[in-house]
């Protein structure tokens, strides 16, 4: 399994990174909401863990960005 975690937040990110290391879950994290939307359109991930109140390109931006594009399969919490 493959999990994208987005947050601005670098302890949140670390938490998230160090629970999946200990089940073998692959992990990538992005402190950025930009970041994290060019991270879905590279790479199909399993589970995306998304922070909607992020302060330059927020949660809410990025599903905006995703519905206009029709990508409508990610898995995002």
């Amino acid at each position: 399994m493959d999990l994208l975690a987005v947050d601005d937040h670098a302890d949140t990110n670390e938490a998230v990174n160090d629970y999946c290391k200990t089940r073998g879950i692959g992990c990538k994290v992005a402190s950025q909401g930009r970041q994290g939307l060019f991270e879905m359109q590279k790479r199909d991930y399993d589970l995306i863990l998304l922070d909607i109140a992020m302060p330059d390109y927020s949660g809410f931006d990025i599903l905006k960005q995703l519905k206009k594009q029709g990508v409508r399969h990610k898995r995002i919490v």
